[in-house]
C-alpha cells in the first residue's frame, strides 16, 4: 500500500546499482463532483524505488513514492479528469525513467496506449512527447489498450481487447 488506497504494482526491475524500481497506478479522487452524489476518482501512475537494501529511496519523489496524476483538465476543481496506468518501465540514459500502459485524455471513452518519462529524482519530464505525454491513438480501437510486459528493453502489449494482438513499441533515446 504506497500511498494509502488500493495499490496495483504491475513492472519493475533492478538497477545496475541494485535500487530496485517498480510502476503500476493507484486510483486517487480528485474532488470533482459526480451527478449522483458521489465524488470521482481516476487512475494515476505510480512509481517506487527502493535502495539496494530495500528501503524506500529518500532521493526519489517523496519519501521513495512518485503518484503523477496526467491528463488534468484546464479546470480540475470541476471537469471530470482523464486517468493513465502504467503496466511498464524501463530505465533510459541518463537516471530516467520510461513508463508505458493505457490511458485516455478525457474522463470517459476509448483508452490508448500512453508513455510518460520521469527524471532521476521523479520529476514528470514536461518535454517528452506532447507536453509530457506519448499517446499511440489506435485506429478502430473498441476494446482498450494493454500494455503488458518488458522483452529486451522493449515494451510490449496486447492491443484492441484481445490477447492474440501485440504491439512492440521501442523508446529511442
Amino acid at each position: 500500500d504506497v500511498v494509502g488506497t488500493n495499490d496495483s504494482a504491475r513492472h519493475g526491475f533492478v538497477q545496475a546499482d541494485g535500487k530496485i524500481v517498480a510502476s503500476g497506478y493507484t486510483p486517487m479522487p480528485t474532488g470533482v463532483a459526480l451527478a449522483d452524489g458521489g465524488v470521482q476518482s481516476t487512475n494515476e501512475i505510480v512509481l517506487l524505488r527502493l535502495t539496494a537494501d530495500g528501503k524506500a529511496d529518500a532521493t526519489f519523489g517523496d519519501g521513495g513514492v512518485v503518484a503523477t496524476p496526467h491528463f488534468v483538465p484546464a479546470n480540475p476543481a470541476t471537469t471530470p479528469w482523464g486517468m493513465a496506468e502504467s503496466y511498464a518501465v524501463v530505465p533510459q540514459s541518463g537516471g530516467r525513467y520510461v513508463t508505458a500502459g493505457y490511458g485516455r485524455a478525457a474522463a470517459s471513452g476509448a483508452v490508448d496506449v500512453v508513455s510518460f518519462r520521469y527524471d532521476n529524482a521523479g520529476a514528470a519530464d514536461a518535454t517528452w512527447g506532447n507536453a509530457g505525454a506519448v499517446v499511440f491513438e489506435e485506429v478502430g480501437d473498441v476494446g482498450g489498450d494493454d500494455l503488458g510486459g518488458v522483452v529486451g528493453g522493449t515494451l510490449t502489449g496486447g492491443l484492441g481487447g484481445g490477447d492474440d494482438a501485440l504491439e512492440v513499441v521501442e523508446v529511442v533515446d
